[in-house]
């Protein structure tokens, strides 16, 4: 291990990397590790002169003298390193075809990693190599101390976006474990990245073999295994490849390329490897191109990694692969990869790690798939790894991974079977579809429940006391949204109406009409009741309705695919509804079953894993009717039943844990079942919280449990433990009796000798007795815990909860259910606490600002800050320092800074413009200031953080007037936030040069019509409005004309003529505006006194009867009076796809666009620039393809940076200054957006003229965004667009994961999505993407196989979390997917009914 002083010094390196490179931190970590190599390789070069000058031979270096470390290690001017690192990477790319030497490879694979040097700073390059040139290197235990430092720098460097992929040394440990790897045996990982796995393997072979032959070490260059590798991603290359030299592999088989690509017969092992490891890159979709040579050709990356693992195996070898959970149960191309998995190999075991386990890399549950190569699975082994990963903390890891590999590896070959772990034979795999997710099935709750209950309770099947049908399906066509209105309208002719009513149609039974039948889908189904539909069947589908289909009050309803066992019970407005086929209805037999028992016993937590396991499928989970009519059901007496389903109703109590304790305990004592309902309560809160960690409202959550009624009190007298039972036998109770045992036991609360009961007299009521007496009074100090307003005080009080916690785990000895679901709430109630506490104490946040900068006339430097802790904990010792170096005045730390207090710091210094070193007269000459500081939270833990400030230095007079001046205000904003920017504000208008030259081209050289697309608020009209007039493109007059301003009908849609008339009326302005007066469509004359009429003029010249004859009429008198001025006609309709509206409700004529081609090709004089958001792509074809052959389509997206930091900070240059990290911040939050960018900039300008502050910090444009997000109907617009739930949930999962682990990769989010309850099938994903990115509300990066999507507005997050709920949404989308696979299923089933339909008719032609 590395020495402190190591870490500390590299430390300070990466500092100054970060403050003053080019290169990202996760390239700093690649250079260093190219560097180090560079010395290992001329550490094994002299070792080879050695070796050659002992026997005698010449010796020719492979890499050219004066590149050696050794002849510029030492070199003390950073100037003179520029020559040889100025030539290194050319000199190492020479040895590119070079076979003779293993090392001339390896040196010209890492010459892209040496060129990151280069771009170091000479002054940083040189400490650098001086650091590293002082490290011992002699020894391989100083060599492995290297790696260590090196790995140091890699985990607090490491970027999920780089390509690189590190498995954690715990998981690391247990792979190898689980493989054993034997001395001589070969080692290979297909995607071995940081090689962590190989390195592991060596190692733990290297300590068995030390202890085998007696603590004797191998000979210099020889391992106990044979190791190889392939890596694409050439950075994660050159670091397992300096890995591997430094943990003693002089010569490491490792190559850079697709290992997806090889050929078995490619192995560099022709017998095969021993042993395969892989950590495989997931949630990848990999084209299958080239790519023949897999049994399963399957897109998704994990699939193709299991399959090139197994190829690479000899016969009988073993693999260790980490799989996704996807992988084990999806339907489709997974099944068939299992299946033949399982039937052509030797899958051994299944283990299944926690989520976090591989944090920080990934937050996704993972499995590890133990098999051989060949041979015939005969039952698998299943590991639950939860519980050991769970009882250790994070260091207990770290320092002992191969103690916890041990006890899992220990699992695996156990020839008994556990709690945690247990056998499936390859029967029980192949009836649940090849499913190898490690849960248990053989050990049923439901099963052991209904074992332990007595006789009273006869156990049946569901099909012996019910019928089971299922739902109808009616296709979407034959539905109406709204309930069908009656069709009879009484003639009046008549003295008899009701037979003239049943003679309108008598083929349908006229009453389907007056009583619409509702259709119940799944997401009509709330709370546990259906009482009413969404949708109703049509009259003539209604009339062929059978009445056996219709619903009865009292049917339950449960759903047999999506969202497997969500049930409800049919009442009020259902009763005659038909259920979609999404439905088993179920029916029970009078006299046998209480329904709202079965509902109740259904919902329970038991019956539902009951039918989940028991479901097939991912996207599309489904029950089969033979599994549900299965179902065991316990039937206690109808007096019973009804008493179980109303605690149900009324408390929400899990009805098979109150049967259970109800059957088997003494009614008189009712313990054990309020304990069961407490825990069970309590449980359900915690595990539906899935919001922020660091939220006020975890605290609230936490409250509650603590709030929550234990039926077990203790005592305030005696402190013993008592039964809170409210309940009393006596025949007239004592005074008080419910308020006086609230806080003593009754014989306390009498005066009586106090009973000798202690904790555990109530284990022998029920097992988590104990645990719950040590459980409540643990968690009593979160009682008001949201009140806390010292964070010190908070932070203690959380933390000290946390740790008793861990030890009242202990008390809970059993694996019954109740136990089971009390050891999961003590863990979820740690975790929460733990993971607020974590968030808060990171949560260090310090705001500046600057007061004042003043520069005398001698050089003399006096810079005034104020400091703001914006943290919710105090900070200690804190600590401050400038960049150029300036001196604090009275150096001092800031013993305890309070959140919200503001602290003023001064700094002094000279001027050093005029030094003689150059590098420091640059450095002043613009000097890019910056204010660092140090801390320590209120755990001891060293925080830091850096501020770039905009710092103009002026005289001490100059200071004072801008003082006095800031104490006045800045006078206006002059950002535009609503109307678009017109040619007169030329100063906020930047970044359309190129777009508005493209179009003059076009129209001026062509004529072409300019098809101009962009979203809402993209800046369309503003370009519009800069061509507008005479001026705007030459030879044409620009007449802009908007849909949105055009008077339309009631219903939102504008009338043919009214869109004409629109157009009419701004060519007449325009043409007035130019001349001076103009003609109108009637004929009449508007000069410049005219205001009044136009209107009239326009209805008149425009008929409601022929709108688009008379329009071309008039275009043809404007054409012929501009042409007298040599001018064609430009018109410019801005929001052109509001005519979408229009045209789908009927009121506009879809001939419009085709009036609109006419008239371009007709007059050459005549052009269009049509402007609407993406959604133009999406307008019918007949409507919209009939203008796509005549101009050109163009988009106006966002600024680029440059103009974008010109839209910051010109139109308040001399009033405000911002600071690069500023105007970089604003430009990520809007995307580069212009009106977003004006919107924030305006809320900047708000606070400024608020504070009086000049220079504007990143803290303020945060400020200012946090505002903005509250109040702008922007983002909701967006929203809107998005239509569907699902979508606003994808949105939502984006921003939520953008700060995780995992680069959301299409995989990923499908994983995501999964975890969330929304199964969607991947087709729908990415069409939903698709339209998202449409919209440009998601971008994608990255090439196909690797590329990720992310939210293309950062600020959007922000309005997410400030506008919307995600459990919400979630529930919302996970409605909406499971109507999806829903109607899914019941196209399925009408397929089914076809194939099977033919079928018969084959067979009677047979």
């Amino acid at each position: 291990m590395a020495d402190v002083s190591s870490h500390n010094a590299i430390w300070q390196m990466l500092d100054r990397v970060r403050a003053n490179s080019p290169i990202s931190g996760s390239e700093f970590g690649v250079a260093l590790a190219a560097l180090i190599f560079l010395r290992w390789a001329d550490f094994e070069e002299a070792e080879r002169e050695a070796i050659a000058a002992f026997d005698d031979v010449d010796y020719e270096p492979v890499l050219p003298a004066k590149f050696h470390w050794r002849s510029w290690c030492n070199i003390h001017d950073p100037r003179e390193l520029e020559y040889p690192f100025r030539e290194l990477p050319s000199a190492l790319d020479r040895f590119s075809n070079s076979r003779h030497d293993a090392m001339a490879t390896q040196l010209h694979r890492v010459a892209p990693a040496v060129e990151k040097l280069t771009r170091l700073p000479a002054d940083t390059l040189a400490h650098l190599i001086h650091w590293l040139a002082d490290q011992p290197f002699e020894t391989p235990k100083d060599r492995r101390a290297l790696r260590d430092v090196l790995d140091f720098v890699l985990q607090n460097t490491y970027d999920k976006f780089a390509g690189q992929f590190f498995t954690p040394i715990q998981i690391a440990a247990l792979m190898v474990e689980l493989a054993k790897p034997k001395s001589g045996e070969s080692v290979y990982d297909p995607c071995f990245g940081s090689a962590g796995l190989l390195t592991a393997a060596l190692e733990i072979a290297e300590h068995r073999d030390h202890v085998r032959l007696g603590g004797s070490t191998y000979a210099p260059g020889k391992q106990p295994l044979h190791l190889a590798g392939v890596e694409i991603n050439q950075d994660a290359y050159v670091i397992g490849m300096t890995r591997l030299v430094l943990s003693g592999v002089n010569d490491p088989q490792i190559e850079l390329g697709n290992s997806l690509e090889r050929l078995p017969s490619n192995n560099p092992n022709s017998d095969g490897f021993d042993i395969v490891l892989a950590n495989p890159p997931w949630g990848m979709k990999v084209e299958l191109y080239g790519l023949d040579h897999y049994p399963i050709p399957i897109k998704d990356s994990s699939s193709l990694f299991l399959q090139h693992a197994i190829s690479q195996l000899r016969p009988g070898g073993r693999g260790v692969v980490v799989v996704p959970p996807s992988l084990l149960f999806r339907s489709g191309r997974e099944q068939q990869l299992r299946e033949w998995l399982l039937h052509e190999n030797t899958v051994e075991a299944v283990v299944s790690i926690p989520r976090g386990a591989f944090s920080p890399h990934t937050s996704i549950e993972t499995c590890l798939l133990l098999f051989r190569r060949g041979g015939t699975t005969r039952s698998v082994r299943m590991v639950s790894a939860e519980s050991i990963f769970e009882k250790s903390d994070k260091s207990q890891i770290a320092a002992a991974p191969f103690v916890l590999a041990a006890q899992l590896g220990h699992h695996v070959r156990s020839p008994e079977p556990g709690r945690e772990w247990w056998d499936v034979d390859i029967e029980e795999l192949a009836e649940l579809d090849y499913d190898l997710t490690p849960k248990r099935r053989d050990r049923s709750g439901l099963e052991l429940i209904l074992d332990s209950l007595p006789k009273e309770a006869e156990i049946r099947l569901l099909k012996d006391c019910c019928t089971v049908t299922t739902g109808r399906n009616i296709r979407s066509s034959d539905l109406t949204q709204s309930p069908p209105r009656s069709n009879y309208e009484p003639s009046g002719q008549t003295l008899f109406p009701d037979v003239e009513q049943s003679e309108i149609n008598p083929q349908r039974p006229f009453e389907f009409a007056d009583t619409p039948i509702p259709y119940i889908r799944i997401r009509d189904v709330e709370k546990g009741h259906a009482t009413r539909g969404s949708s109703w069947l049509m009259p003539a589908v209604a009339s062929t309705i059978e009445s056996k289909w219709k619903l009865r009050a009292g049917d339950i309803l449960l759903s047999k695919s999506g969202t497997i066992g969500k049930a409800g019970l049919v009442r009020n407005g259902a009763v005659g509804a038909i259920a979609a086929n999404g439905f088993f209805v179920i029916r029970v037999k009078e006299g046998t079953i209480d329904p709202h028992y079965l509902l109740a016993y259904l919902q329970s937590t038991e019956a539902n894993a009951w039918l989940e396991d028991r479901a097939r499928g991912t996207a599309a989970k489904h029950l089969s009717v033979a599994s549900i009519k299965e179902l065991p059901i316990a039937l206690p007496p109808l007096q019973i039943q009804q008493r179980t389903a109303d605690q149900h109703r009324k408390f929400g109590v899990d009805a098979l844990t109150y049967l259970a304790e109800l059957l088997t305990e003494d009614e008189s004592d009712s313990l054990a079942a309020e304990l069961n309902d407490w825990v069970s309560q309590n449980l359900k809160r915690v595990e539906s919280y899935e919001g922020d960690p660091a939220s006020q409202n975890v605290l609230e959550l936490l409250e509650e449990v603590a709030d929550s009624r234990c039926p077990i009190n203790t005592c305030k007298d005696c402190k013993h433990p008592y039964y809170l039972d409210y309940s009393t036998n006596y025949i007239e109770p004592p005074t008080d009796y419910a308020k006086g045992i609230e806080s003593h036991c009754l014989e306390c609360w009498l005066g009586l000798e106090p009973r000798a009961d202690h904790v555990d007299c109530f284990e022998d009521e029920t097992p988590i007795g104990p645990w719950a007496v040590e459980f409540r009074g643990v968690t009593k100090p979160l009682a008001g815990v949201s009140s806390i307003p010292d964070p010190t005080a908070l932070v203690s009080v959380l933390q000290r909860v946390a740790s008793q916690l861990r030890d009242t785990a202990a008390l809970i000895d059993g694996n019954l259910p109740n136990q089971e679901r009390a050891r999961l709430l003590t863990g979820r109630v740690a975790s929460l606490i733990n993971r607020y506490t974590q968030a808060l104490l990171e949560d260090a946040k310090l705001a500046v600002d600057v007061i004042s900068a003043t520069e005398d006339h001698f050089g003399g430097i006096d810079i005034r800050l104020e400091i703001q802790n914006r943290g919710r904990v105090p900070l200690r010792d804190v600590r401050f320092s400038m960049y150029p170096p300036m001196d604090e005045v009275e150096p001092r730390a800031v013993a305890f800074m309070q959140p919200g207090h503001r602290y003023e710091i001064q700094f002094q210094g000279q001027s050093q413009r005029l030094s003689d070193e150059i590098s420091v007269a640059e450095m002043w000459s613009d000097p890019a200031w910056t204010i660092s500081w140090t801390a320590r939270d209120l755990a001891g833990e060293a925080v830091e953080g850096t501020r770039d400030l905009s710092i103009s230095l002026g005289s001490d007079e100059t200071c004072l007037e801008n003082e006095q001046e800031s104490a006045g205000n800045l006078d206006s904003s002059p950002y535009v936030c609503g109307d678009p920017v017109t040619r007169e504000r030329h100063d906020v208008f930047f970044g359309r040069d190129d777009l508005l030259n493209q179009i003059k081209r076009q129209v001026s050289q062509t004529g072409n019509v300019v098809l101009l697309e962009g979203n809402r608020r993209a800046g369309k009209s503003s370009v519009l409005w800069h061509l507008e007039g005479a001026n705007g493109v030459p030879g044409w007059l620009g007449v802009y004309c908007s849909l949105q301003g055009t008077e339309g009908d009631s219903s939102g849609g504008i009338p043919t003529a009214e869109v004409f008339r629109g157009v009419a009326y701004e060519i007449v302005q325009s043409i007035r505006k130019l001349n001076g007066s103009a003609v109108l469509p009637d004929g009449t004359l508007l000069d410049g006194e005219r205001r009044l009429g136009i209107a009239r003029s326009l209805r008149q010249g425009i008929s409601d009867e022929s709108p688009f004859q008379d329009f071309r009429e008039y275009l043809e008198l404007i054409l012929e009076t501009l042409a007298e001025r040599q001018l064609g006609l430009l018109l410019m309709l801005d929001e052109f796809d509001k005519l979408q509206e229009g045209i789908d409700k009927g009121i506009t004529s879809p001939q419009v666009p085709e009036n609109i081609r006419f008239l371009v090709q007709s007059y050459p004089r005549f052009s269009a620039i049509l402007t609407g958001s993406r959604r133009l792509k999406r307008m019918r074809e007949e409507y919209w393809s009939a203008l796509f052959g005549l101009g050109t389509r163009l988009g106006v997206s966002a600024l680029p940076f440059e103009a974008a930091s010109r839209l910051v900070t010109e139109p308040v240059a001399g009033r405000l200054s911002f600071s690069k990290s500023a105007v970089s911040r604003a430009y990520e939050l809007t995307a580069g957006q212009p009106y977003l960018l004006q919107c924030l900039c305006n809320r900047v300008f708000d606070i400024a003229a608020r504070t009086g502050v000049r220079s504007i910090t990143v803290d303020h444009v945060n400020d200012a965004a946090d505002a903005l997000v509250e109040d702008n109907e922007h983002f909701a617009s967006l929203w809107d667009y998005t239509e569907f739930d699902r979508r606003r949930f994808l949105l939502y999962l984006l921003h939520r994961e953008e700060n995780g682990p995992d680069p959301m990769r299409l995989g990923v989010i499908e994983a995501k999505l999964e975890e969330a309850g929304v199964e969607l099938r991947e087709e729908i994903v990415i069409a939903d993407l698709e339209y998202l990115r449409e919209l440009e509300l998601v971008d994608l990066h990255g090439e196909s196989s690797g590329a990720w999507y992310s939210l293309t507005i950062p600020m959007m997050g922000q309005w997410l979390d400030s506008q919307q709920d995600y459990e919400v949404l979630r529930s919302r989308a996970r409605a909406e997917a499971e109507d999806i696979s829903g109607k899914l299923g019941e196209i399925a089933g009408l397929r089914g009914e076809i194939e099977e339909l033919e079928d018969s008719m084959d067979s009677e032609d047979d």
